[in-house]
């Protein structure tokens, strides 16, 4: 259920915890662009800077534009 995802993705993004660090990289892959942003501010929430580079490729190579963007905005608070 999408609506389902996105409401525990909203919650997850919000979480502060240093022991998500798997599920936002996991987050990062998700074919839908709110979620893969979702993952992004999650890590940044949490500066889970071992994924810093997951974030530059992000930044390089998603399709999505917005995700592009917030890679590029998480990227310079690190």
């Amino acid at each position: 259920d999408k609506t389902l995802l996105e409401s525990v993705t909203r919650t997850l993004m919000n979480t502060e915890s240093g022991s998500l660090g798997s599920i936002y990289a996991l987050l990062l892959t998700h074919p839908s662009f709110v979620i893969r942003v979702a993952g992004i501010r999650g890590i940044v929430r949490n500066r889970h800077y071992e994924l810093k580079g997951r974030l530059q490729d992000l930044k390089e190579n998603d399709r999505s534009q917005a995700v592009r963007k917030e890679a590029g905005l998480a990227l310079e608070k690190f």
